[in-house]
């Protein structure tokens, strides 16, 4: 929560999570605040959820499942862009981090 709080307007995040996390807890407090929350997992790292589990985990409304993370962070960014002020906050790996770095501009 303390990063989100940095920032103001609504938000779309992006999230992927390792297996050994608690994916709820985490997803928690991004829920409270963003407008929407697309789950993703990190392709070949073989110790993070698939999109598909997360999405079934959290089961809310306000969630989408994307497999591959560039694409998540391209779906998410066009959902912000239709939001005044919209912004995109990757979070949960960073792994998920350095699998979109490049395609942030």
């Amino acid at each position: 929560g303390e990063a989100m709080r940095q920032y103001s307007g609504p938000f779309w995040a992006v999230l992927a999570v390792h297996y050994e996390k608690d994916a709820v807890a985490l997803a928690a407090p991004i829920l409270r605040h963003a407008t929407g929350l697309i789950v993703t997992t990190v392709p070949g790292s073989g110790v993070h959820f698939s999109a598909a589990e997360l999405f079934e985990q959290l089961g809310k409304p306000a969630v989408i499942a994307v497999e591959e993370p560039k694409e998540a962070l391209a779906e998410a960014t066009r959902r912000a862009r239709d939001l005044e002020g919209g912004w995109v906050f990757v979070t949960g790996s960073l792994y998920l981090v350095g699998a979109v770095r490049g395609a942030v501009r």
